[in-house]
């Protein structure tokens, strides 16, 4: 009776640690236990990521633009710093020319003014493009004989030539100089050499 009592204690004791081990088998650790995330926290993560994103890309349209609009301003200034007077000059002439021309198409195309006035604009307005038309037929010239630039400005009265030279030691000897004025007077046949006037401009 003796030697059952210790034979059933065993078995209970053996039964009891099979439980607990088959117990902690089932149940899973903390080390192994699932780590879970919501999907409303996944998508505000994506929705900060591409917040964060295109934040990004509008600071880097940002500062492109302003990289170009950088540029162009110190392209435009590297091309004021470039032009001549000679062509600072010729601007100005060319804009006030273009304005005068304006407004006479203007008188020309109105119906505000009678005949006489309209046809007085005509020829004004055939005397402007004929002088700059001549103008410019005389800087080509000049340009092919050798020097640098010319400017022409050019009035019913009076012709007004100034030639770029590179320094004050290349203006012409009086030979060219006296072919100037007689180029000058064939293109501007209605003004003698009184009325022409030449100069020069150094570069440098």
């Amino acid at each position: 009776m003796k030697r059952n009592t210790y034979v059933t204690a065993a078995l209970f004791v053996v039964f009891a640690l099979l439980t607990v081990a088959y117990w902690n088998m089932d149940r899973p650790t903390e080390e192994e236990a699932p780590v879970t995330t919501s999907l409303t926290d996944l998508d505000v993560v994506a929705a900060g990521e591409v917040a964060e994103s295109n934040e990004n890309m509008e600071n880097e349209g940002s500062a492109s633009d302003a990289q170009v609009g950088a540029n162009e301003e110190n392209q435009d200034e590297s091309d004021r710093e470039v032009m001549s007077p000679l062509d600072a000059l010729r601007a100005e002439i060319d804009e006030s020319r273009t304005q005068q021309v304006a407004s006479l198409i203007e008188i020309i195309a109105s119906s505000d003014f009678d005949a006489q006035t309209k046809s007085a604009a005509r020829d004004s307005l055939n005397e402007i493009e004929g002088l700059a038309d001549n103008g410019r037929a005389l800087e080509t010239v000049i340009r092919n004989m050798g020097f640098d630039d010319a400017l022409v400005r050019a009035d019913a009265d009076f012709v007004h030539v100034t030639i770029q030279v590179s320094n004050m030691e290349s203006v012409p000897t009086r030979e060219e100089l006296a072919e100037l004025y007689i180029l000058a007077g064939i293109q501007f046949g209605n003004h003698r050499n009184g009325n022409i006037s030449i100069d020069f401009q150094p570069l440098n």
